[in-house]
Parts: structure tokens; sequence; C-alpha cells
């Protein structure tokens, strides 16, 4: 890590990073590229007002990713086309945004540099991707990085540390079948961020054995 950060100004890195990812989002908002490979679903949507759930095992991520536009569409007689085109492809990248403010608040002070890895991660995959029907796949992989970073990093003294602990791994049961084997090194650092605690913390010995059953649950 000292060569890394002696090599690149990572804050600068960072700055560049957090730009780049702003602009793509908002492109992709603008510009209404969820309809790239969503069309179909979101037409569904406005004939039927129901979600189109292809996966049963991303249930609850595909849910996520229409959300707004299911409440848009469900709750006013009449709406914009043009502002639903973008509401609806907002709808499929807001978890990254979710998940990037999630990894930056829960770093420590002296730590924040660390957003880094998150913002990497997005741009050697998500970016490329955004517009693809795999995108509720990206997305859970920016949500198991606000995963990682609650469990890593938080303060297990700080009660809302611990209802983060407690709440950020439930829509993972039903989010991508890559948590079939995502979860076991998730549970691998629960397990060694509790050897790091003075006290053996309960909300660690929770989130290993809901992320069990998640694995052995997305696994069949």
């Amino acid at each position: 890590m000292k060569f890394f950060v002696n090599k690149f100004n990572i804050k600068t890195v960072n700055i560049i990073l957090s730009l780049s990812t702003t602009a793509v989002l908002l492109s992709h908002t603008l510009f209404s590229v969820g309809l790239y490979d969503g069309s179909s679903n979101l037409f569904n949507l406005i004939i039927t007002g129901k979600l189109s759930i292809l996966e049963q095992s991303r249930y609850i991520f595909e849910v996520l990713q229409s959300f707004f536009a299911f409440i848009y569409v469900n709750t006013l007689p009449f709406f914009s086309i043009v502002f639903l085109l973008q509401l609806y492809s907002f709808n499929l990248i807001w978890i990254h945004i979710f998940s990037f403010l999630g990894c930056y608040f829960i770093l420590p002070k002296n730590k924040k540099n660390m957003i880094f890895f998150p913002l990497f991660a997005f741009f050697i995959g998500p970016v490329i991707s955004l517009h693809l029907s795999i995108s509720v796949g990206i997305s859970a992989c920016s949500y198991i990085w606000l995963l990682v970073y609650i469990i890593y990093y938080s303060d297990l003294s700080n009660k809302i540390h611990k209802t983060l602990l407690y709440i950020i791994p439930l829509p993972l049961i039903l989010s991508y079948e890559l948590m079939s084997y995502m979860a076991w090194p998730l549970i691998a650092l629960c397990y060694f961020k509790n050897k790091t605690e003075k006290k053996k913390v309960k909300s660690l010995y929770f989130t290993q054995i809901y992320l069990s059953i998640t694995g052995i649950f997305q696994l069949f």
C-alpha cells in the first residue's frame, strides 16, 4: 500500500474517478440509456402497472431496480414519458450511488482515500455494462463492496454501525446468484473482524449466520 500511495497521488485519482463516475451516471440517466436493454420491461410496466421479474434468485434487486418507476406509474394519473424514461434509467444505477456513498461515509476520517477501491472496481466492470440486462449482477457487486466496507471499517461500539451491520446484508438473499460463492469470503471477513474486537459482537454472528443461509439458498 505504501508503494501504491507513493507512486500515485491517491486523492487526485479519487477526484478524477469520482468526477468520471458522476459523468457516467448522469449521462446514463439524462440520455435514458436504460432503454437499451430494458424497453420491454418498461413497456410492460406502463401497460400493466406491474413489474416483470425474470429471475426469482434476483427478486429483491429487480424490484429495487424498478421501484421508483413503479411508484411513479402507479401513483400519478398522468405522467411525463420523457421523465419516466430518465427515472427508469436512474432506477438501474441508484444502487451504485447508494453503495458508493455508503462506502465513503463508513470510512474513518483518516481512511477516506480508500474509496478508491469501490470506485476503481466500478470502472473495470459496471461502467462498460450499465446498459445491459446483467445490471442486476453489477449492482449486486457494488452493494457487496458496501457490505465489505461496513464489516471491515465499522466501529462496532457505534449503535448506528451495529444497526447497519444488521440491515445491509438483508437484501442479498435475493440479490443475485453470485451470492452462492461470495457469501463465504464475506463470512470469513466477519470472522477476522470479530478477532480484532475486544469483545465478541453479536451483530457479526448474525451477519455470518445470515450470509450462510444466503449462500446456501442461492446455491440451490
